[in-house]
């Protein structure tokens, strides 16, 4: 997904004084349950106003990813890119939406599933 840490929902609530993102529910390889996944984006004092505005901007649009609106979420990621630059979670959700647009998939449950590591 182009971040430096991923980590599970699970361990991000023991965190403290840490900026965190969701960045979605995903089926891994190996594994029944969907992982809720978040991005660990660096210590919450001090950030700058944009890291913010990037990680509501991406709620919008993963929110909207996850309702299968793939339209706005295409929108929401492709703002962030214009705007902020490189953003390794909207890259791949970009590419996700615009290929969701082109070719829904067929059993829609807001979970990415990977099919190999």
């Amino acid at each position: 997904m182009g971040t430096q840490i991923l980590a599970s929902k699970g361990i991000a609530v023991s965190l403290v004084n840490v900026l965190c993102r969701p960045v979605g529910s995903f089926r891994l390889v190996g594994r029944e349950e969907p992982v809720e996944l978040i991005e660990i984006v660096g210590k919450a004092e001090g950030v700058k106003d944009s890291k913010n505005l990037i990680c509501k901007t991406f709620a919008h649009g993963l929110c909207a990813f996850q309702q299968g609106d793939w339209h706005e979420a295409a929108v929401c990621f492709q703002r962030i890119l214009d705007n902020y630059g490189d953003d390794g979670p909207s890259k791949f959700y970009l590419e996700l939406a615009v290929a969701y647009q082109e070719s829904p998939p067929l059993y829609w449950q807001g979970v990415v599933t990977f099919e190999e590591k």
